[in-house]
């Protein structure tokens, strides 16, 4: 990813991309998410974001602070595990029918590597081919997290799960789980992305 900056909106780009667009789409989803599950005889909408192992390297002080891609991308990741916690656990207090899903693609081949060092992104584009994932490969944990029955037999505990590369529940960073954190980034999300409506209000008090 690229180095440490600022959207016109004045969030750093990654927790922007990767947490706060995210977070903000689902608010404004939230009420079709409710009567979706309220019509389909209590087949729970879903909501399914795209995770990463790194978000393991990440803390909850990592907002919105100055650090190295690696950070700045770490630090996202870890918010939007925790805002999805989050957002499951106040979902499943008001008895809102809807499971909150993680999916991790692992280790992917993709174009994320476009603004490491010229070298180092050579090999890793001439090299890891052979051991790293494709793109087709990198989405099989999104499709089943989207679509696969088994979370209807086997409910997650509070509607969340953290699904690996392997199409397999996993466990989460520990600390990312924890519900003061978790409460805590809820309240600096709801900040940046400026609620006004009714329904966004409802949905970060």
């Amino acid at each position: 990813g690229a180095a440490w900056g600022a959207t016109r909106d004045g969030l750093e780009p990654h927790l922007a991309t990767n947490c706060v667009g995210p977070h903000l789409l689902t608010l404004l989803l939230l009420p079709a998410l409710r009567a979706a599950a309220q019509g389909s005889e209590q087949i729970p909408s879903r909501v399914v974001n795209v995770s990463s192992g790194l978000h393991r390297l990440g803390r909850p002080q990592d907002w919105g602070q100055p650090a190295s891609a690696l950070g700045l991308y770490s630090g996202s990741k870890f918010a939007q595990v925790a805002l999805t916690a989050e957002l499951s656990r106040r979902l499943t207090a008001r008895g809102v029918n809807v499971l909150c899903l993680q999916a991790d693609p692992g280790e992917v081949l993709t174009d994320i590597v476009r603004d490491l060092y010229g070298p180092i992104r050579v090999a890793y584009q001439t090299l890891l081919p052979r051991i790293l994932l494709t793109v087709q490969q990198g989405a099989c944990s999104s499709v089943f997290a989207a679509g696969s029955p088994s979370f209807l037999a086997d409910r997650p505990k509070e509607g969340y799960a953290y699904i690996g590369s392997n199409c397999q529940r996993q466990a989460a960073a520990e600390g990312a789980l924890q519900p003061h954190v978790g409460a805590g980034l809820w309240r600096e999300a709801a900040k940046a992305v400026r609620c006004t409506s009714q329904e966004l209000r409802a949905a970060v008090n």
